[in-house]
C-alpha cells in the first residue's frame, strides 16, 4: 500500500489482494482507510468455501467492492469495475 499511497494523486484507484492479512491485518487496514480513490479487494479463491476463520475481512468494509473466487478472471473483472468506479467519481460515467 505504500506505493499506492505514494501515487494516490496520479492513480485512479487500486486492486488489493491482501491474502491472509485480510483476517487480522489491522496495520494494513490503516493504509486503505486513508486512501481516497476507489479500491477493490480481490481474492482468487472463494474464501467462503474454506475454513470459517477466512470468512471475514477487516478490509472489506472499507473497499469500494470485493471480488472473490474467480481466479485470475477476478482480477480482470475487478480492473473493469475499478475503471467504471473511477469514471463515476470523475463524473464521466
Amino acid at each position: 500500500m505504500r506505493a499506492v499511497h505514494a501515487h494516490r494523486c496520479t492513480n485512479v484507484g487500486a486492486l488489493v489482494n491482501p491474502g491472509a492479512l485480510m483476517i487480522a491485518g489491522w496495520s494494513l487496514r490503516d493504509a486503505p482507510a486513508a486512501y481516497d480513490p476507489p479500491w477493490i479487494e480481490v481474492h482468487p479463491t472463494n474464501r467462503w468455501a474454506r475454513e470459517r476463520f477466512r470468512h471475514e475481512s477487516v478490509l472489506a468494509p472499507l473497499a469500494s467492492g470485493v471480488v472473490v473466487g474467480l481466479g485470475a478472471f477476478g482480477h480482470r473483472l475487478a480492473a473493469r469495475a475499478l475503471v467504471r468506479l473511477s469514471l463515476a467519481v470523475a463524473g464521466r460515467s
